[in-house]
């Protein structure tokens, strides 16, 4: 009986290995072969999409979604039509994202402050736009 709870108890976690790789957070775009020509930021939390851009300096898309495993499912404001589905993979720290036009390679932001605190009003988007091109020099 131990070892059978034991098993369980190391599938489950295996599992959720899996599932904890979360797309969630703020991520900054990595220079690529395939990737964008401009350098971007997302942030992801439990409801929207957020995509910041030096193009233009500006939050240049940003909208509900859901999620499943391989797939991010970008959403119209009524949160039920599909505006845009695009893959997702998520290994050594990297998300990948892929579909639509889109080839980008993404990791995560650890320092610095980043697009939640601007969204959120915690700072100015000149403060943010500050943090980011500090981001930007280090690639």
């Amino acid at each position: 009986m131990t070892k059978i709870i034991g098993t369980i108890l190391l599938l489950i976690s295996c599992g959720n290995n899996i599932e904890n790789k979360d797309i969630s957070g703020n991520w900054k775009s990595i220079k690529t072969e395939q990737g964008p020509k401009f350098q971007t930021e997302l942030f992801v939390d439990e409801e929207t999409f957020n995509v910041f851009s030096e193009e233009v300096n500006d939050i240049i898309f940003s909208s509900y979604y859901r999620i499943n495993s391989k797939e991010i499912v970008l959403l119209e404001d009524n949160k039920k039509d599909i505006q845009l589905t695009l893959k997702y993979v998520i290994t050594d720290e990297k998300l990948i994202i892929s579909g639509g036009g889109i080839n980008a390679t993404y990791i995560k932001i650890i320092q610095g402050k980043t697009m939640d605190e601007y969204l959120y009003g915690d700072m100015t988007k000149t403060e943010y736009i500050r943090e980011f091109d500090k981001r930007k020099l280090l690639d």
